[in-house]
């Protein structure tokens, strides 16, 4: 048998030496309050059945914990142990198991099943279910363990189960009862209002917790994110330099890119630094600093010494790998390989964007924390320094090589004041053509805009208003529009790039070029992502959201279940529901097809929410 730690779970309920499985059940009957089940470690025989109830748990599913399983079910043998999640239920036979397998399974009322294992091949009165092994390969198992999901309809629990048969042989059930663990975020976030417009505060705290979803490292003990934990605790450097912390770039490759991190870190704390009081109402400013810290630190990390930084960790044959084997990020327990640059030769516009990135983190911070404030400027000049004195490789990326530069420099000049920074960007903005990029707008340029508007909104000269009017003026007039009414700038990037384009355009409006005009078109794209299309882009907000974005996380099953490749082809919604994230978008005709397998649709990053929050 086995014995609950009853300091760890309050409720449980220990059958031997009984008659039949049916009094196990009344025991489980008995206990109103119980808000799920975890069956396992059965003998032969049944006894007395002993039973206490925590009242503070309400009547419905427990999560089961990973030491649950581990402290529950420690020795089990010739037992079968049962949960049920969302709807998941999950049945796994502790002794090795053998081709071909046979499993029968028989409710107390109707049911109704749907699995991906399997073959069903008899079905009595929507009360027995009878499944064989399909094909040579179809064997589901943890490492030896005979292992079967599948979705029951919502009136069916665990207690409705009163037989299993294995290979036509009954295996004994005995139940433990679990505390459960609360799922945060759960439920979707209306942000309807009686006036007809939107919540926009209640759309920062969504994002928000969309950006914590996508931590990676060692998790602070106040996290909010309930099934997320700790994860990629092997990230080091070529010396062993720590690189734990930081985000995925997206929700699928795990990758953590340095220069994009930072593209998307420099983007964030400019709507803090401008719309600081939005924040403040909303009661976010202090979860949206810790987003922003979360970056610097790492940023900090990568930068290991004066000279050199890592801008990669884990690359394309590693993501590769990682889709033949779709797993939850806490479930990669090795070291991953990184791309460290020397600051001296290798391309720039890395420590440029890290640069710009700190700087603009270093404002955030300068009132709250000024310590950190000191270390972020330190850390963004000798960037900074390196990138100006080493520029002659820019030729070969002089859009991305030479906006990073600029965009360093207006940042270093907005922390600090100093007119050397304002010549530097004047002229990286003259040597680089910073100005010509007005009529034909890509993903690629989005960061030269950024510039644009940086130029226009520090300098204040008449001379990068009339650029930036053209640019916006270009996006508002000229920019082929969906006929729902998004502005379509790229065919991949789609909602990420309008996004940022309404911020700066917003930004535009805010100096005062074509106030009204910019500011109608950023409140029509953001409301298109938030539903006048018809349905949210984001994913647990508003009405008719993504219920399937291309997210390991939230993709996978609770815990004790194993996460892999049945999880990407699951057709159904994630179990975990990914409040916040703006997903890649719908086609040019506006038609959207909710699959987590096609990026081009379900795609999730923090790039993606980074121009959208701030436009927010």
């Amino acid at each position: 048998m086995c014995n609950g730690d009853r300091n760890t779970y309050a409720t449980y309920c220990n059958t031997r030496n009984s008659n039949s499985i049916q009094d196990a059940m009344s025991c489980i009957n008995k206990l109103p309050f119980v808000t799920g089940l975890a069956w396992g470690c059965v003998n032969a025989q049944f006894g007395k059945c002993k039973c206490t109830a925590d009242t503070s748990y309400q009547n419905d599913w427990a999560h089961t914990f990973s030491e649950a399983k581990n402290n529950l079910f420690k020795g089990c043998s010739n037992s079968i142990e049962a949960e049920r999640y969302e709807g998941n239920m999950y049945l796994t036979y502790t002794c090795s198991t053998h081709n071909p397998w046979e499993l029968e399974i028989r409710f107390n009322k109707s049911a109704n099943i749907q699995t991906s294992y399997g073959n069903l091949t008899n079905k009595i009165n929507d009360q027995i279910f009878v499944y064989r092994q399909s094909s040579w390969n179809d064997y589901p198992k943890i490492n030896t363990t005979f292992y079967f999901e599948f979705v029951a309809d919502g009136d069916v629990k665990p207690s409705n189960i009163i037989l299993v048969l294995f290979d036509r042989q009954p295996v004994n059930i005995s139940l433990i009862i679990v505390p459960p663990l609360s799922i945060f975020p759960s439920k979707p976030i209306n942000i309807s209002t009686n006036n007809g417009t939107y919540d926009y505060g209640a759309v920062l705290y969504a994002s928000i917790l969309f950006y914590e979803s996508q931590r990676s490292g060692r998790l602070p003990s106040n996290k909010r994110i309930s099934w997320r934990s700790d994860s990629m605790l092997k990230d080091c450097g070529e010396n062993g330099e720590d690189l734990t912390g930081g985000y995925f770039i997206d929700g699928s490759s795990l990758e953590k890119i340095s220069s994009r991190t930072a593209q998307f870190t420099s983007v964030l704390a400019w709507g803090v630094i401008d719309y600081e009081d939005a924040y403040v109402k909303a009661d976010q400013i202090e979860y949206v600093r810790d987003a922003i810290r979360w970056s610097t630190d790492y940023l900090i990390k990568a930068h290991v010494n004066e000279h050199e930084f890592y801008e990669r960790v884990g690359d394309e044959e590693f993501w590769k790998s990682l889709i033949d084997d779709w797993s939850r990020p806490e479930d990669i327990l090795v070291s991953r390989p990184t791309l460290k640059i020397d600051l001296n030769k290798d391309n720039l516009f890395v420590p440029g964007e890290a640069a710009a990135a700190l700087a603009a983190a270093s404002i955030v911070f300068r009132l709250s924390d000024p310590v950190y404030h000191s270390k972020l400027l330190t850390h963004a000049r000798q960037l900074y320094n390196l990138a100006k004195n080493n520029n002659r490789h820019l030729f070969l990326l002089p859009s991305k090589g030479g906006n990073a530069l600029a965009w360093a420099a207006l940042w270093l000049l907005r922390a600090t004041g100093e007119q050397s920074y304002l010549l530097d960007a004047k002229q990286h903005y003259i040597e680089f053509e910073l100005d010509e990029y007005t009529h034909t707008i890509y993903e690629e340029y989005i960061r030269t805009i950024g510039v644009q508007v940086l130029m226009a909104k520090i300098i204040k000269e008449q001379i990068y208003r009339k650029v930036v009017e053209r640019t916006c003026n270009n996006v508002v007039h000229n920019m082929q529009t969906t006929e729902k009414g998004l502005a379509y700038i790229d065919a991949f990037s789609k909602l990420k790039s309008t996004a940022d384009m309404a911020f700066f355009c917003l930004q535009a409006a805010d100096i005062g070029i074509n106030t009204q005009e910019y500011l109608n078109f950023t409140t029509s794209q953001i409301g298109y992502m938030l539903g006048d299309s018809g349905r949210s882009y984001v994913v647990g907000v508003g009405q008719n959201y993504p219920k399937k974005p291309r997210d390991r996380g939230s993709s996978c099953p609770a815990l004790p279940a194993t996460c892999n490749e049945r999880a990407y082809l699951n057709p159904n919604a994630n179990p975990y529901l990914l409040v916040g994230a703006l997903v890649s978008g719908p086609s040019f005709s506006d038609y959207f097809y909710d699959d987590r397998m096609e990026s081009k649709t379900n795609q999730v990053s923090v790039e993606n929410n980074a121009g959208f929050q701030s436009a927010v």
